[in-house]
């Protein structure tokens, strides 16, 4: 018995651990600021708690409303906040000329793990070309899965998962959208929690003690920043499972046969892509191209059809070789009778014609 699972329930976890959570914080902390007057002044605690006291539970739903309202607005943000982390600053005016600085310091830690020749740590921090670099860690720990996750395959991770999704088993998409996931709320938490030290830090600064509040923020901003590039390494390590596992099966469904040389796999990876990409027209089939669709079952079945005209012609030509030499056995036994008459002149009572008469001696 096969179980449907309904993907709302992941997808309504998903939108309360990424969106709803980190929002609730965020608007707790303007909550605060605004109740408690600290935008002109000290802030007035007692106040606040006075404030939470007499709340009624319809202006506590409403703001649970609103929450969620302003968590929905924010959700489709988590892409932009994700390459803001990643290091895709060419389009932010403020930190275009810093991008510069972060690749320069990226390029000399990468020569420093190259000189100490870690490479475990090289190959899963770093992109394959130094022109790749981007000027976070985080950046160059994704785009260090996305080069190297396809590349034995002739595959390239960016363009090609979406296809390959699709075709990975439940037990690898659930280690991936785990991954995922993990990656989205850390870099949530960091996105909230720098905003709130940034705010914090202009209105407390002047107030004394409570300064160690937006402090104290922008130590948990760290901390989640250390928490996004370990789940950014975790999610390069999913994202090269699923091709690893799968690319046979994508291979597969698109009617061709997983060369076992890896550089034909490679080669046909690529021409695959180019193909899928809008090429004009698909690469050359190698041998046991069956057509669209066909899958590894198709290519078993072809396989055992395959073998029957070959059986067949095998054992016609066995025969023809036999009766050949059957023939060829039976001839001289035959023609023996020849060496003292023509057997065939025998038979039809005629004798063979006689040669010339030899010639005497002439005779006066």
């Amino acid at each position: 018995m096969t179980m449907t699972v309904s993907p709302l329930p992941a997808l309504s976890t998903r939108f309360g651990l990424v969106s709803a959570l980190p929002t609730v914080v965020l608007v707790s902390w303007v909550a605060f600021v605004w109740g408690s007057g600290a935008a002109l002044g000290a802030p007035d605690v007692q106040g606040v708690l006075a404030t939470l006291g007499t709340a009624t539970v319809a202006q506590v739903t409403i703001a649970g409303i609103l929450g969620v309202a302003l968590g929905s607005a924010l959700h489709p943000f988590q892409f932009l906040l994700v390459r803001v982390l990643e290091g895709y600053w060419s389009d932010i005016p403020a930190l275009r000329h810093l991008q510069y600085l972060g690749i320069e310091i990226s390029r000399r830690r990468m020569q420093r793990l190259r000189r100490a020749r870690q490479t475990s740590e090289l190959l899963v921090r770093y992109p394959p070309n130094q022109a790749d670099l981007l000027p976070t860690a985080i950046g160059n720990a994704m785009r260090a899965a996305e080069r190297r996750a396809g590349q034995a395959y002739g595959m390239d991770a960016v363009q090609m998962l979406d296809r390959l999704y699709p075709l990975a088993s439940p037990a690898v998409a659930a280690v991936f959208e785990d991954r995922r996931n993990q990656l989205d709320i850390a870099a949530r938490y960091c996105g909230v929690l720098g905003l709130i030290s940034i705010s914090g830090l202009a209105t407390l600064a002047t107030d004394g003690a409570w300064l160690l509040l937006p402090l104290s923020t922008a130590l948990l901003t760290w901390l989640s920043y250390r928490a996004t590039l370990r789940t950014a390494l975790a999610y390069g390590q999913g994202l090269r499972l699923i091709f690893d596992l799968h690319h046979a099966d994508l291979v597969h469904r698109l009617g061709w046969r997983v060369p076992a040389d890896p550089t034909r796999l490679a080669e046909l990876g690529r021409s695959l892509q180019e193909w899928l990409e809008g090429g004009d027209n698909p690469p050359d089939p190698p041998t046991g191209y069956l057509g669209p669709a066909a899958s590894s079952a198709d290519v078993a079945g072809a396989e055992a059809s395959a073998k029957v005209p070959a059986e067949f012609a095998k054992a016609v030509f066995d025969a023809v070789v036999k009766a050949a030499m059957a023939a060829e056995d039976a001839a001289p036994a035959a023609g023996a009778p020849d060496a003292a008459g023509s057997p065939g002149a025998a038979a039809s009572g005629t004798s063979p014609p006689a040669g010339p008469a030899p010639r005497g001696p002439d005779t006066a």
